[in-house]
């Protein structure tokens, strides 16, 4: 070939990655290298030459007079060994593994050494990962390092899943001022509040004692009016120690709980009837004269005109809105007079009506068709006779008697029939009982209770018989009418004999009764929904052989 030949040809091989993972083999072998970095849990090696090519901040280090550059050894802190490895090993092999336990260390350690490409993997990474576990966390991290996209995304992600943040501990352990901030994101997007007044609940649950005094601050950011009506009854009617003697349970929750439900309607018939929340106690051995109405929603009490006959172990019972007193009291044989008093007069004296056929003292009734029935009781004897009242005419008339002499028994009525079950017969406490329908006029056995009772109580609830306590008893029973069998449900927390019961916005209401020292002076109250009895307040008085009619 002619020496004067000017044919160039070039030839380009793909060897760097070859050469490159060569190198780090090398590396971490700790072969050809030529600086060792030195941290506070170990130690990697490395080629200068191959750093400076990739980092300006280690080509600083290595060219522009560094002490460090002229040394085989450089102290590093702040950064694990394993970090730095897996930064090293990206410079030599451009992949590098990101996880949820490298993320934060990855990006600082980047951040510090300008390897910006691993900066946006580790951006990428979180982006890619944000859930409601890490979102607080990630938010965090974003502020710290003015990540102004991530921060966004974050605030976003947790204004629209704040309920479920909220429940997680990254959350609970903000500061009072981020969980503040976050919340207040939230407050400006959403209508209903729910989820705000549960994210404050939890932070605040997290640490009573040092977020007491934030209390005021965070309800501040809620408006009430849109806070739902099945959270608000959540929290009002079960409410936490602490939250309940705050300013905004007693002033701001608990009033608009009571507005919501009391101008609440129920379509009955065709036409709107107001819910019923108020219950009238009637006298009891120590109280004898006393009348006060319990208000559920509010929890307070009133009194109102006292009755002109003791009555204790009397009986009790509304028609349309008028309520009636019969029996109870007297030297051990009991009275047979009746009484009523006009709700839409409360505080003018009672009215005295037509006394019952028969003294009777620890009765029981029920209304059935517009009329009082009222069976058992004592007077001087055990009674098996049974009476009913009539308003409109105001008279009393005896029914067939019942099978059984009883009092301190239970009577209730439903769809047509009365049903009267427990009490003693004078030598027996009895778990015994019978049903009539008074067009029959005719008593039948049913099956017993799985317990004898004497001075138990008695309601209708949700389609059952109830049979609350008696003597030496906290345990409760039920009667399912349709199959005729009796199942126990939860007790109640006190004995109760001789208490009164009824039926109030959808729950029992159990006053007073004796059998611990507590029965007496407090009301329990039972929610069919969770099986479960609560105490639901303290009586100034005590109330045993009382009575009681839902309002």
């Amino acid at each position: 070939m002619d020496s004067n030949d000017k044919h160039v040809e070039q030839f380009k091989s793909c060897h760097e990655g070859r050469v490159l993972t060569k190198l780090n083999r090398l590396r971490e072998s700790k072969v050809l290298t030529d600086v060792t970095f030195k941290l506070e849990d170990g130690e990697v090696s490395a080629q200068k030459t191959i750093l400076a090519g990739y980092s300006d901040y280690y080509e600083k280090m290595f060219t522009t007079g560094f002490k460090e550059g002229f040394n085989e050894e450089v102290e590093v802190k702040e950064i694990k060994t394993s970090i730095l490895d897996t930064l090293f090993t990206f410079i030599y092999l451009q992949v590098i593994d990101i996880s949820d336990k490298t993320v934060y260390q990855l990006y600082e350690a980047s951040d510090y050494l300008q390897f910006d490409d691993v900066k946006g993997y580790c951006v990428s990474f979180f982006n890619k990962t944000l859930a409601i576990g890490n979102c607080v966390s990630y938010r965090s991290f974003a502020q710290r390092y003015q990540l102004l996209e991530l921060i966004n995304k974050c605030d976003k992600f947790i204004v629209d899943n704040l309920e479920s943040v909220s429940k997680g501990l990254n959350f609970k352990e903000l500061s009072i001022d981020e969980a503040e901030a976050l919340i207040t994101l939230k407050q400006k997007k959403d209508f209903c509040q729910d989820s705000i007044l549960k994210a404050i609940l939890s932070w605040i649950k997290h640490d009573v004692a040092q977020r007491h005094q934030f209390i005021k601050r965070l309800f501040q950011v809620i408006d009430v009016k849109k806070l739902s009506l099945a959270l608000l009854k959540e929290v009002v009617e079960n409410p936490e120690e602490w939250i309940q003697k705050t300013d905004f349970f007693i002033g701001v929750l608990n009033p608009e709980y009571i507005t919501h439900i009391k101008t609440n309607q129920r379509v009955v018939s065709g036409e709107a009837s107001k819910v019923t929340f108020e219950f009238m106690i009637v006298g009891g051995f120590e109280a004898k004269h006393n009348v006060h109405i319990y208000d559920v929603l509010e929890k307070h009490f009133r009194e109102t005109k006292a009755s002109f006959y003791e009555r204790w172990g009397s009986i009790s019972a509304k028609i349309k809105n008028c309520v009636y007193v019969a029996g109870g009291g007297g030297a051990g044989r009991g009275t047979n007079s009746v009484e009523c008093l006009d709700l839409n007069h409360v505080n003018v004296c009672w009215n005295n009506l037509s006394s019952m056929v028969v003294d009777r003292w620890c009765a029981s009734s029920a209304v059935l068709n517009g009329q009082i029935y009222v069976t058992g009781g004592w007077s001087g004897n055990e009674l098996s006779s049974a009476e009913f009242y009539k308003p409109g005419l105001n008279t009393w008339t005896k029914i067939v008697p019942m099978k059984t002499t009883r009092y301190q028994h239970a009577t209730v009525s439903y769809k047509g029939s009365l049903f009267v079950f427990g009490g003693c017969d004078g030598l027996h406490k009895l778990n015994s009982m019978e049903s009539i329908q008074p067009s029959e006029g005719k008593w039948k056995l049913l099956k017993p209770m799985k317990q004898k009772r004497r001075g138990l109580c008695g309601v209708v609830y949700n389609g059952e018989i109830y049979a609350i306590g008696g003597e030496g008893l906290k345990s409760v029973e039920r009667f399912n009418i349709q199959t005729k069998t009796w199942s126990i449900v939860s007790s109640l927390n006190y004995k109760r004999k001789g208490a009164c019961a009824c039926v109030v916005n959808k729950k029992i209401y159990v006053i007073g009764g004796s059998g611990d020292s507590e029965s007496e002076t407090t009301i329990e109250v039972y929610d069919g929904m969770i099986n479960e009895w609560k105490i639901e307040t303290n009586m100034d008085a005590a109330r045993y052989l009382a009575s009681v009619v839902t309002l």
